[in-house]
């Protein structure tokens, strides 16, 4: 993972408010990129989300709108409170614009990445079929820089995730248990809660609970 430093006014953010506010015009931007306005339909059932099978970019695109404000509270103070302190810590937290990507194939998911470093400025890249999380997920994971105002060089870091059809269907269909063997994970890994992500396959040593327990 590369550090990204501090560009153009994101100095300037200094609360939760401000960076929702720049987040939500990268999210709007940013998905006009991926596919035309007239492309996206509403996510039935779950209001604020959209989604498009007509992009160049991927079979599938949701948006899910930005991270709540409770996740990015979290993360600020998590990660970056205790190195920037409070004042620029919301400055700090890149992804709270976020975009899934899905793929019916490989070829066509490392197609559809390629496209996106062709079409956009990607800042940090991590792939997560190399290296995958404790509990096994794998993507390829796309930070690309979105110019939310040019003339004041105001600029958000959005997260764009790139998966396998099969992948997402596979963690929906075990979502209960997913979200229950995830919330034990950082006290048997001993990371906080916001690091997990990082906490690579290979901890195989670790005593997991069984069936039972879970």
């Amino acid at each position: 993972e590369i550090s990204l430093g501090l560009v153009g006014s994101e100095m300037c953010i200094r609360d939760r408010d401000e960076l929702c506010a720049v987040a939500r015009r990268a999210q709007t931007m940013l998905g006009l990129s991926l596919a035309p306005a007239s492309a996206w339909t509403a996510v039935a059932g779950h209001p604020g989300r959209f989604e498009t099978a007509h992009s160049e970019f991927a079979d599938h695109i949701r948006d899910p709108g930005i991270k709540c404000r409770e996740r990015l509270e979290q993360k600020a103070r998590v990660k970056y409170m205790a190195k920037f302190g409070p004042g620029a810590m919301y400055a700090r937290v890149h992804d709270v614009s976020r975009f899934s990507l899905t793929y019916a194939g490989m070829d066509g998911l490392v197609d559809g990445c390629r496209r996106i470093e062709r079409a956009f400025t990607v800042v940090q890249r991590e792939n997560r079929f190399r290296r995958p999380t404790a509990l096994g997920w794998r993507d390829i994971t796309l930070l690309v820089e979105v110019t939310v105002d040019a003339d004041a060089g105001t600029r958000h870091y959005a997260e764009l995730q790139l998966s396998h059809h099969s992948l997402q269907e596979a963690r929906k269909r075990n979502h209960v248990l997913y979200r229950r063997i995830r919330s034990m994970l950082p006290d048997i890994c001993r990371v906080p809660a916001e690091q997990l992500e990082d906490v690579p396959v290979s901890y195989t040593h670790l005593t997991l609970p069984t069936n039972r327990e879970v």
